[in-house]
């Protein structure tokens, strides 16, 4: 097991996380793992706060093309000054200590993609 760090830059999603998480995952996990595990924390809450969604990686993430929408602005360090690159390589297995930090509606952003409707998200990731 190692541990990784997770800081999600949105206000609504912060009442139920906190400032950040601290998780322990198995040694294989990448970003999509982690996301996950959020996304079990955010559920034995009470469930997703923001109604549009059904999930953290539901609104970050499209796995039919296996990729993070243009919105999202997400960033991976191993350590401090020295990033990951988590957008274009979701898969990329973190290393023990990796900070990721997501900003799910980033602010700089003109293009805006539309998410995948639940079901489709559902079925791409197998779930």
């Amino acid at each position: 097991m190692k541990k990784v760090v997770v800081l999600v830059n949105e206000t609504t999603i912060n009442r139920f996380l906190g400032g950040g998480l601290t998780l322990s995952v198995p040694d294989d996990a990448n970003v999509i793992d982690v996301l996950k595990r959020v996304d079990d924390i955010i559920e034995l809450k009470g469930g997703f706060p923001l109604p549009e969604y059904r999930s953290l990686l539901h609104m970050l993430y499209n796995p039919v093309e296996d990729r993070f929408y243009v919105q999202v602005g997400i960033h991976a360090y191993s350590e401090p000054g020295k990033t990951l690159d988590v957008r274009n390589d979701a898969k990329k297995i973190l290393p023990d200590g990796a900070q990721i930090i997501i900003s799910p509606q980033a602010g700089c952003i003109g293009d805006w993609e539309t998410v995948l409707s639940y079901e489709l998200f559902c079925r791409d990731m197998k779930l």
